[in-house]
């Protein structure tokens, strides 16, 4: 930034008195005449913008940068006044002070080799705030609060730099649109507009009136009596044209100047969607434009930075557990800064009604506090131990040594002669080498004792072979057969062999279908599929407990749990023949299946499947209410619970309130029941997160009280 020249003063100035004092030789497209005029072989002037009420304004080109600029020059009559002129030269050097993304910087303060002086600032391709309202009316709240924070920043900027803007006003708000499109906010004409205390006659009479004053509609309260004046005016300033800018309209209804000074003095604007009935002002917002339109420089903000920061805490719409009360404070603040002044009644009533806000505000916060504490510890779980119903202990090993089994398998070869099974030439079931029924008789003797024994590898060996020797005697889908392989697939299934031993019961229950009577098929094909399910329900258990242990979870393995569950479940609830089972084994396939219904729904809400979780838990709890026992009663409960909880997860607020409306009715009516304490906390923070979903605070506030109550009355 250059200030070149030092001389420069108004009797530096090279036009002649008639140019001076008349306006003959100006016209619309070029006042001055200068268009294509090089200054000081600089800055080339292009085209005529507009004029203000001191100022005229060009578009200009700084040739050697090939930099498009504004370029500002004084009005020819207002040249002779060394105030004004003075006036002029204070704008290019205040501005010149101040360096920010949203005040327009100027580059050069000169006079002409024609005489006159200029400035040279940025060139802002855009329309100013003034043009956006005349054009729109109003700005929606998102649109007005972007640019409102620039302004405040711009403000701040210039305050903390002890600099003044004084004619604060939509005209002086020039927006560019940026390369990703958002609005930018450019701040002009810094210090131009400063009372001039000793302006004679003749300079009032050369003056639109506002213009060196101050613009009237935006003047403070202050500046009408002529004080002193500090940030604090430029913040009245911004009240009036967040006003206006949110409203359409602005603050007061004035004709001329005498109206407008009286009205920033005497009386207080409207609320602002009494000013527009069409737009929807968050509560906070308006407290904070009342605020700065307060008369008293001690009511409003002491500086624009607390405005910018409340102005990036403002919502269009704000949905916080205490937006009841914060709404009333809202309400009296707007109050009381839209009043002149309270009377020594009114301001005692007043602090009597804060007083008892802030308490109840204050018993709300702790109660909020600790009922989220209580919340945060409010899980429940199913009342079954996993293990005990899929157990998962450690595969039983041998006590035989290695050389003990294989002297073991020698001797039952020897006696079997288990080579001729697989040699067609020696195999002769009609008096052959050796008798294959008695062979096949001591295989699955003592694959059975071994089987007993928990030593499941050495069983699944020999029930191998006892297969092949078995597809010999009686064929391949004979009931022998079958057998072999149930009990070779549950070795299989106990050595976590879940792959290998799956495949073999695939391949049972397939070759099951077609032997010979309805009863063996049934009999077999009943435990082929328990055994199968069980399998499942173990591998299932066996992965939970590897993320257990690793404290971490891992989506292929739930995604498999998921699996192992949900196909034990099925198996359990379609059992051939379950209904001619006896009552308490029948009970023990109801139990079992309604446990894989429910892990299957909590692993469906751990993959974010709430949906499929709500089939599950339905079907869960129609198997828990066919169960009869203390503990059945006890899931049954949370199976609702946890039904409601997916409901809410699903968005399904009417249904979840329902099943949880069904719960807290059951729960009433067994309230001296303690063993359901935590059933009631879980169902009571259900309940809240859905009223709060539905914005109903009140109705959040005294939950979380009557939570207080239950946790203090259990302690």
């Amino acid at each position: 930034m250059t200030f070149t020249n030092s001389q420069l003063d108004a009797n530096d100035f090279s036009f002649n008195e008639d140019r001076t004092n008349s306006s003959s030789n100006l016209n619309d497209n070029d006042p001055l005449k200068i268009i294509n005029l090089t200054l000081n072989d600089t800055y080339k002037i292009i085209e005529f913008i507009g004029a203000g009420g001191m100022c005229l304004v060009y578009k200009g080109k700084q040739e050697l940068l090939n930099k498009t600029v504004a370029i500002k020059i004084l009005l020819p009559q207002l040249m002779s006044n060394k105030d004004i002129f003075r006036r002029f030269q204070q704008e290019g050097k205040t501005s010149a002070s101040l360096s920010h993304p949203n005040i327009i910087n100027i580059y050069n303060l000169n006079i002409a080799s024609q005489g006159f002086p200029y400035l040279v600032l940025d060139f802002v391709e855009g329309k100013s705030l003034s043009q956006i309202l005349k054009e729109e009316k109003y700005l929606k709240t998102d649109r007005a609060l972007n640019l409102f924070k620039q302004i405040a920043s711009a403000l701040n900027h210039a305050h903390e730099n002890n600099v003044v803007h004084r004619d604060l006003k939509p005209s002086n708000i020039l927006i560019m649109i940026t390369d990703d499109g958002s609005e930018l906010v450019k701040l002009a004409d810094f210090g131009i507009a400063k009372i001039l205390v000793n302006q004679d006659e003749e300079s009032m009479k050369l003056t639109k009136t506002g213009e060196i004053f101050g613009s009237p509609l935006y003047m403070s309260p202050e500046q009408c009596r002529g004080d002193k004046l500090d940030g604090r005016s430029d913040i009245y300033s911004f009240g009036c044209l967040m006003y206006e800018t949110l409203t359409g309209r602005t603050p007061y209804k004035v004709n001329n100047l005498v109206e407008s000074m009286y009205a920033h003095l005497n009386e207080f604007p409207q609320r602002l969607e009494i000013a527009n009935p069409k737009i929807k002002i968050p509560d906070k917002l308006e407290a904070l434009i009342m605020k700065c339109l307060a008369k008293e420089p001690s009511m409003r903000y002491s500086d624009a930075k607390t405005i910018f920061k409340e102005l990036n805490e403002i919502k269009e719409s704000q949905n916080d557990f205490l937006g009841f009360f914060t709404k009333i404070i809202n309400e009296i603040k707007i109050h009381y800064f839209r009043r002149l002044k309270f009377s020594l009644r009114e301001n005692i009533f007043l602090y009597i009604l804060i007083f008892t806000i802030t308490s109840v505000l204050a018993v709300l916060i702790f109660t909020n506090y600790q009922a989220s504490k209580i919340m945060d510890k409010s899980q429940i779980n199913w009342n079954f131990d996993l293990n005990k119903y899929f157990p998962t202990n450690e595969i039983k090993q041998s006590k035989l040594s290695e050389t003990s089994i294989t002297e073991q398998k020698n001797f039952m070869r020897s006696f079997l002669a288990p080579s001729n099974v697989n040699d067609p030439q020696k195999y002769d079931i009609n008096g052959g080498y050796y008798n294959p029924v008695i062979a096949f008789q001591e295989l699955t003797s003592s694959a059975q004792r071994l089987l007993e024994e928990g030593k499941y590898r050495q069983a699944g060996n020999i029930y191998k072979d006892a297969i092949i020797l078995a597809n010999k005697i009686h064929g391949k889908d004979a009931a022998p057969t079958v057998q072999c392989h149930l009990h070779y697939a549950f070795c299989l299934d106990q050595l976590n062999e879940f792959a290998k031993a799956r495949e073999e019961y695939q391949k049972l229950i397939e070759g099951i279908k077609i032997t010979a009577t309805k009863r063996r098929r049934d009999i077999i094909l009943t435990q082929s599929l328990i055994d199968l399910a069980n399998m499942n329900g173990r591998e299932a258990t066996l992965l939970i407990n590897e993320i257990k242990d690793n404290n971490a979870n891992d989506n292929a393995k739930i995604i498999k749990i998921v699996k192992d569950f949900s196909s034990a479940a099925q198996i359990y609830s379609g059992l051939p023949g379950k209904t001619d089972q006896e009552l308490d084994e029948l009970n023990d396939y109801i139990l079992q299946e309604a446990i894989c219904y429910s892990e299957a729904a909590d692993y469906y809400l751990k993959l974010s499947q709430p949906k499929q979780s709500i089939q599950d838990y339905l079907l869960a709890y129609h198997a828990w209410t066919n169960l009869v026992s203390d503990e059945a009663s006890y899931n049954q409960y949370i199976c609702l619970y946890k039904l409601a909880y997916a409901y809410y997860l699903n968005n399904d607020i009417d249904n979840a309130t329902e099943t949880l409306n069904k719960l807290l009715v059951i729960l009433q009516e067994k309230n001296g029941n303690a063993d359901l304490q935590k059933i009631r906390t879980a169902s009571l923070s259900l309940n809240i997160k859905i009223l709060e979903k539905n914005n109903q605070w009140l109705e959040v506030a005294l939950k979380k009280i009557q939570m207080l109550f239950l946790n203090t009355n259990k302690q």
